[in-house]
This record gives C-alpha cells, structure tokens and sequence, in this order.
C-alpha cells in the first residue's frame, strides 16, 4: 500500500452529496435493514463477476489502493497467574480515548437494532474519535461524550462480554458522511456481538483477501487439554482459523483474537494468549494511514 491520500475539498460536491445521503434519524430504518442484508451479500464475494463487484461497492478493491482496516481489542484478557502488570488491549483503548480531541458515542447500536438484538444492550454503540465525526452528531445520531464518559462505557462493553475492535473502514464515509478532508481524522471503537456485528460477519462470509483486512492486536485463541471436541468454535470464528484433529480444536495463525470461541467453549478449554507485545497506541496498527484524532 502506498498510503492514503484524503481527496481535496474542491468545490464541495463530494461532501454535499455525502452528508445528503448520510443516515440520519428518518433514515435509520433503510440503513438497517442494508447492514442486516450486507452479510449475506459478503458470501457471494466467492463468485466470479458478482464477487468482484461486491469487494468495489463496499472499497474493499482494488486492494493496493484501498484502506480498509480493523484491529481487535478483546476486552477482557484473563491475567491470571501474570507476575507483572501487563497491558491490554482495553488499555489500549482507554488510552486513545483520553487524548482524542474529539469524542462522539453513538446513541444506538446500527448493527443491534438491524438484527433486533435481544442479546445484548442497543444503547453500548460505537464510539468514534476524530473531528470527521462532527457530521454524525450534526444529523442527530451521537453525542459528545467526555473521555470518562466513554471509558465507563468500554467498561459496560467489557461487563457483557462484548468484542472489542478498533476500525477504519473506508466506505462508512458515505453511510455517516464524512468529509473528504477529514477521513483520516476518524477512527471507531466498535463493541461488537457474534450474532449482529456486520463487521465480524462480513468478515466470515467474505474471501480470505477481505479477512486480512482485520488483524490482531497481538492476541490469539489457544486450546488446552481441556477440549472435548464439541467443535462448537470452528463455526464462530469470523477468520476461519479454527479446525479439528482427532484430539481437539486446532488454532491457526489467522485468529485474529476476538475470543469468541472461548465464549462458546463449555469447558474453558480455549484462552487468549499474548503473541506479540502490544504497539505503543492504537493508531500504530494501521498501515497506510496517517491517523490524526
């Protein structure tokens, strides 16, 4: 990737027509229902002409010249037995927040109110970071939070078990509106569940060029003596990154560290370990952008 390059302002008709189909709260409802359907249209990326056509509507190709990027942050690592601090990604995270200048909190979850969550609570939605998402509180859809706002609020994710991720994902400009000039004024922590993150299951349905889009913040599964073969993981895991011997479940490179398998696991058999030390802050996981928040 050569890096992103934010289109000029010009005379300001990109922008004008973004923030004119931007969501707003008359249009929740047509967004909703597109992000319940784009999971299923993600499984036919697999298929020649439609595939390729899919990946350019939602800029995910041509590949060296598009940005979309996501880091999971899982929020609750088990430290169990460590001898010293060690951080985690939920630092990671809080640590972001507390130096962003701008702080917007989502006032619902867009993918929880597609799917009609019963599961977990509409009111943890996104929170995003950066002067980009000044537009999403302009059409009513957020508010302005303080720092410790926000950190409760990735508390309350972490209470319920919630995946945590960090995502740059470049075709959202026009789902919010964000301007030209400030795209790389924008990042979003999402808190997400299996059941209706359309990131995560985009990401399962879709080919292995779009899953290499989301990446681990350092983290990944690892099974212990404890599996029974359940094999209730292997269809969970957004990366594909999990198969079976004759012993137990077998965890590839591609686990990106969500934790979802060790949430459906009826015997603990499955923890999240540390791979690599973590970068200094969020933004140092993303290739190819100059992220300013």
């Amino acid at each position: 990737m050569i890096g992103y390059q934010p289109k000029p302002k010009g005379l300001g008709i990109h922008d004008w027509f973004k923030d004119k189909i931007g969501v707003t709260p008359k249009t929740w409802k047509v967004i909703t229902f597109l992000f319940r359907v784009l999971p299923s249209a993600a499984k036919l990326t697999k298929y020649p002409l439609i595939g390729p056509m899919i990946k350019w509507a939602l800029m995910f190709s041509p590949y060296d010249k598009r940005y979309t990027q996501g880091i999971t942050l899982p929020l609750n690592i088990d430290l169990t037995g460590a001898t010293q601090k060690t951080p985690v990604p939920i630092d990671l995270m809080k640590d972001a927040i507390r130096k962003s200048s701008y702080i917007l909190a989502l006032n619902r979850c867009l993918c929880r109110d597609s799917h009609h969550c019963q599961n977990y609570s509409h009111e943890i939605a996104c929170i995003f970071l950066g002067k980009a998402a000044r537009i999403t509180e302009k059409h009513g859809l957020g508010r302005i939070v303080t720092a410790e706002e926000a950190c409760l609020l990735v508390d309350r994710a972490a209470e319920q078990g919630l995946v945590g991720q960090a995502l740059w994902i470049e075709v959202e400009q026009y789902v919010w509106g964000f301007e030209d000039e400030t795209m790389e004024n924008f990042l979003e922590f999402c808190f997400c569940c299996s059941c209706c993150c359309t990131a995560i299951n985009i990401t399962r349905n879709s080919t292995l060029d779009i899953r290499r889009r989301f990446k681990s913040s350092g983290w990944q599964a690892e099974v212990n003596d404890e599996c029974i073969l359940c094999e209730k993981c292997a269809p969970i895991c957004p990366q594909h990154a999990i198969t079976y011997d004759k012993q137990r479940a077998l965890v590839s490179t591609e686990c990106f560290g969500c934790g979802l398998c060790n949430s459906v696991c009826p015997t603990d058999a499955i923890n999240l370990v540390m791979r690599e030390p973590l970068k200094e802050k969020v933004e140092d996981y993303f290739t190819g952008l100059k992220l300013d928040l």
